[in-house]
Formats: C-alpha cells, structure tokens, sequence
C-alpha cells in the first residue's frame, strides 16, 4: 500500500518555533498593554474642565476701585494751623525743590541761592510794605539820584495778579517818594507792546508786575537788570481763595521761569538781593 504514494508525498508537522523567537509574541502583547496603560493616564492627568456652574462668583464682579486721596484745601489747613510769614530760607527751598536734579551741574550752580548773600532779612513781622522797604533800603532817597537809562528800575516788585499789583504799588508811596517814577508791568488794559514803548523812552526807578509780563518785557530787552538794587516779592500775601503767589500753578511756573530766565543771574552778578515782603 505505501508503493501507491506519490514519492513527494510526505507527512506534515507542526511548526513549532525556536526558542527565543516564541517570546516575541509576548513582547508585543506586554508593549501593548503598556502603551494602553500609558493612554490612560495620560487621559487622568489631562485638567478637567467644569462646567461654569462651578465658577466662583467672585470672579463675575468688577475689580474694586481704589479710594483717591481726597487733598486737603489751603483753607482747611490754615484753619488748623494759622498761618506764619515767610523767612528767607523759604525762597531758597523753593528754588531747590523745584531745580535740584532737574538742572545740570552747571546751571544749578548759576541757579543757586545764598540766603546770606542773596536774600534780605524776610518781612516776618508783617510789616506795611513802604515800612518794610525803608527797612531793607535805608538809603533809598540817595538811590534815587543814580544815573539810570529807560527801562533799567532800580527795584522790580512782584506779585500774583494785576489788582494786587494796583494795591501795592499805591501802599509803597511812602517809600517811593514823589521823585520816584513807577512802571506798571502787567496785563490788566496794558499791551506789552505800550509797555516796551513806555520802557524804551523813560527812566523808571520802581517797576511792579507780574512775573509772566516781567519776564516777557525780559525776553524782548525792553526791561533791563544792569541796575537792580532788590527783587521784592509779594510772598506773603494771601488772595480770596487764601493762596500765595507760590501757590497758584500759573503764577508759580511764571516765576521759576523768571528766575531761571535771568532774576538770578542779575543778583549774582550785582549787590542786588531778593525781598520777602
């Protein structure tokens, strides 16, 4: 009977894998579940989103607003403390708050004040304006003589507003004297082109205005400062609204720039002081 097989015919059997190669299958099982595995906490470690139900509601009101510092008025604050004449390191403070750091050492130099050499005893008993002048300027009537030329005053008197200016230039008649000639210089009804017409052809020995008008009439040469024997300012007057001079913005920028525009300069380099009246 095995004489009628074909001589190919051979039995088949079962393949069976070598060792090493069987644990491939393994592998790839184990790789597998790790992989799942990994899937899975990679899902987990993902941030979960909530619904916004869950949202606090603090987050829905607007962000508080911050409480502004409420300034107290000029007025308020005499009311607590009465009020105190200036001295003359009053000006010198001034100036160094406003310049200091501002200015290079140079100009700060050129800007800086001595309150010994530059600055007259302050009005600090309050005394009528002609009253403190005499004071300060004792030989005041022999000043009147000196040779001037239009438009270079003797002394430049300077205050707030143009009513003030008005007011003061009369209280300084007794000082002044009927032989001294008086320039106006400020705003109120007078053109700075009639005051550089009224400089350019008299001689004045007194010249009171405000420092915006000042330094302006400065600026065109009309007003000179060759002769300067003292800068008074009206430092301690109080208007209705009980501000100084130096508390008004417009008229405090007036005068630093007034004093940076030359003011300084002219008593630095002459035997003219500053005046706190």
């Amino acid at each position: 009977m095995a004489d009628d097989l074909d001589d190919d015919f051979y039995i088949s059997e079962p393949v069976v894998a070598d060792e090493g190669e069987g644990d491939s299958g393994n592998d790839i099982n184990d790789k597998v579940s790790e992989d799942e595995n990994q899937t899975v906490s990679e899902i987990t470690s993902l941030p979960i989103k909530r619904p916004s139900s869950h949202i606090s509601p603090v987050d829905d009101q607007p962000p508080k607003k911050k409480k502004k510092r409420k300034r107290k008025r000029i007025t308020e604050e005499l009311a607590k403390n009465k009020p105190t004449n200036a001295k003359k390191d009053d000006l010198f403070n001034f100036v160094h708050s406003n310049f200091d750091g501002k200015l290079s050492s140079v100009e700060w130099d050129d800007l800086k004040l001595n309150t010994d050499k530059d600055v007259f005893e302050s009005n600090q008993k309050g005394k009528p304006p002609s009253e403190y002048c005499q004071e300060i300027l004792p030989k005041w009537e022999k000043m009147l003589q000196t040779p001037l030329k239009a438009g270079s005053p003797l002394v430049i008197v300077l205050t707030a507003s143009a009513i003030r200016a008005v007011e003061l230039n009369r209280d300084l008649n007794d000082f002044k004297t009927k032989k001294c000639k008086t320039a106006k210089l400020f705003g109120k009804h007078l053109k700075v082109s009639e005051q550089q017409q009224y400089l350019s052809k008299n001689i004045c020995h007194v010249a009171v205005g405000t420092p915006l008008r000042v330094l302006n009439l400065i600026k065109s040469e009309s007003l000179k400062l060759n002769k300067l024997v003292a800068v008074i300012l009206d430092w301690n007057k109080r208007d209705v609204k009980s501000k100084r001079m130096i508390d008004i913005p417009e008229v405090k920028q007036a005068l630093l720039d007034l004093l940076k525009g030359g003011l300084v300069s002219a008593v630095h380099n002459s035997q003219s002081k500053f005046a706190i009246l």
